[in-house]
C-alpha cells in the first residue's frame, strides 16, 4: 500500500508533462521593416504526442505541437523550411523552399496525416503516414491559424 501511495504522485507528475503547453492566442502581426513575416503552423486532424522540429537557417530550431504556430521575421531571399519528426522513425523529414520579399506575409503549413488500415469490418493493426511542408495561400491558412496558439 505504501508503494502505491508513492506511485500515485509520481504518475500524476509524469502525466502533467503530457499536456500541451499553452502559448499566446493567435493575433495577426506585421512584418518588421525590411523583413518578411512568415507564419509556420500545424493544424492536423489527428493529434498525437509526436511533433516535428522545424528548422530554418538563421533562426533557432523549434518544436511545433499540433494547433500551434510560429511567427518569424525573415530576411528577404530564399529560405528552406524543414520539418523533422525525431520521435517517429516512420515519418519522413520534409522541406520546402520559400523565396520571400520584404514587407510581405507568407504562410507555411506543416502536416502529418495518419490512416489506419482496415480490411472489411476487421481492423488490421498498422498505420500509414504522410508528412508535408508547403506554402499555402492566406485564405487556407486563416481557416486554422485563428484557433492556434503560439509555439513559443
Amino acid at each position: 500500500m505504501r508503494k502505491l501511495l508513492l506511485l500515485v504522485p509520481a504518475l500524476l507528475l509524469a502525466l502533467s508533462g503530457c499536456a500541451t503547453k499553452g502559448g499566446a492566442a493567435f493575433s495577426e502581426a506585421s512584418a518588421q521593416p525590411g523583413k518578411s513575416l512568415v507564419y509556420v503552423y500545424r493544424h492536423d486532424a489527428v493529434a498525437g504526442e509526436w511533433m516535428p522540429t522545424v528548422r530554418i537557417a538563421g533562426t533557432p530550431n523549434f518544436d511545433l505541437p499540433n494547433q500551434t504556430h510560429a511567427a518569424l521575421n525573415l530576411a528577404p531571399g530564399k529560405h528552406v523550411v524543414e520539418a523533422t519528426w525525431l520521435r517517429r522513425s516512420d515519418l519522413s523529414n520534409v522541406e520546402t523552399a520559400l523565396t520571400v520579399e520584404p514587407n510581405q506575409t507568407y504562410y507555411v503549413k506543416v502536416a502529418a496525416e495518419t490512416h489506419d488500415g482496415a480490411v472489411g469490418t476487421a481492423v488490421i493493426v498498422y498505420m500509414t503516414a504522410k508528412t508535408s511542408v508547403r506554402v499555402v495561400q492566406r485564405e487556407e491558412a486563416m481557416k486554422s491559424l485563428p484557433q492556434s496558439k503560439s509555439a513559443f
